[in-house]
């Protein structure tokens, strides 16, 4: 595989060009038991518990300074906290207000940004 290095891209239709920085370094659609859907720089999934998941990058980031969201799919409000930031992978606890606050089973969808190593 060949490695283009450049700046700024812009994809074909865009009026606006950005940061090659700003784009997700890693991304996944998760289920219920840490299995992916579809994802980019994620190797794998651990279902550590209830509404516990861990997932592995593929490329590790530069450390643990990168930004990471994770949202679910469920109908009432919910939660996650950041359990471990390492720069090999992402791990999350959910929380809805169905289950009184408490760690509970949802789809996952997660983001990072920042620098890989």
């Amino acid at each position: 595989m060949s490695t283009i290095t450049v700046t700024n891209i812009k994809a074909t239709g865009e009026t606006a060009s950005r940061s090659a920085t700003s784009v997700a370094a890693a991304w996944l659609d998760a289920n219920n038991d840490a299995t992916l859907n579809d994802s980019f720089n994620i190797s794998s999934g651990t279902d550590n518990g209830t509404g516990n998941y861990t997932h592995t990058l593929t490329n590790a980031m530069s450390g643990i300074y990168y930004s990471q969201q994770c949202t679910v799919r469920a109908a009432e409000l919910s939660g996650t906290r950041d359990l471990a930031k390492v720069a090999t992978a992402i791990s999350v606890t959910v929380f809805t207000r169905a289950a009184s606050f408490t760690a509970a089973d949802q789809v996952v969808f997660e983001t990072i940004h920042g620098d890989l190593a």
